[in-house]
């Protein structure tokens, strides 16, 4: 009879192996799929990040007659839209005396103010008349210093510096319009000469009329800026 000897050692030695390492192959296999959970799916494309909204920067700066010992740290100012309402604030820190306002290009046309007042709509604007009746609007209020939340002053843009006769002297607003457009006409207190808008914001001048005065009025316009020596100014806060 032949006796087949089976090498019984180096199967048990296998077998011993295989349970010691799998526990291990079975650990990793799972922190693998765990650290591969919530991972980014490389197939699928990142979404575009959402672009910055455009601005134009209005920078003030230079501020003329500010009174010994008036500090403030950020100026504000209001944008007025439709029927004259608030629409959006907007604020800047004034640091190493300057403060740049970020003011919004893009607004929905439902915020928008009319341009001019035709047909006596009183929510419209211009008291002139806009060459494009579809023209809308938004304007700047006040700039208003604060310190903390209380109001130091008023900042404003003007050839005039706070002093004596304010006749022929010009103080600048800023308006944004949707469209192009230009305010014609005049009313018992302003004639509007040369007053032409860009989409965009724009800056206009109400120009005192002078001692004898040209119709007694102002005039509006946003001609010539660049010509008169403006300055910003402020003023104390009053009310």
């Amino acid at each position: 009879m032949i006796t087949r000897i089976i090498p019984y050692r180096k199967i048990s030695l296998c077998s011993l192996l295989l349970a010691l390492l799998a526990p291990v192959l079975l650990t990793a296999g799972c922190n693998d799929t765990q650290e591969n959970e919530g991972a980014p799916d490389p197939t699928i494309p990142l979404p575009e990040p959402k672009p910055e909204p455009k601005t134009y920067p209005l920078v003030i700066t230079d501020i003329r007659n500010l009174p010994p010992k008036t500090t403030f740290d950020r100026i504000a100012v209001q944008i007025t839209g439709v029927d004259w309402s608030i629409i959006a604030t907007v604020e800047a820190p004034y640091e190493n005396g300057a403060a740049t306002l970020a003011l919004p290009l893009e607004f929905p046309a439902e915020q928008l103010q009319v341009a001019d007042r035709r047909g006596g709509n009183m929510a419209g604007y211009w008291p002139g008349t806009a060459s494009d009746p579809a023209a809308l609007v938004a304007t700047l209020g006040d700039f208003i210093a604060y310190r903390g939340d209380e109001k130091v002053g008023r900042i404003y843009r003007s050839d005039w510096s706070g002093e004596g006769s304010s006749a022929s002297k010009a103080f600048v607003y800023y308006q944004y319009a949707d469209r192009p457009f230009e305010v014609t006409g005049a009313t018992t207190s302003y004639y509007y000469s040369d007053c032409s808008f860009v989409a965009g914001w724009n800056a206009f001048a109400n120009i005192n009329p002078s001692s004898e005065g040209l119709h007694g009025n102002i005039r509006c316009t946003t001609a010539g800026l660049d010509r008169l020596e403006l300055t910003w100014n402020f003023e104390s806060w009053a009310h």
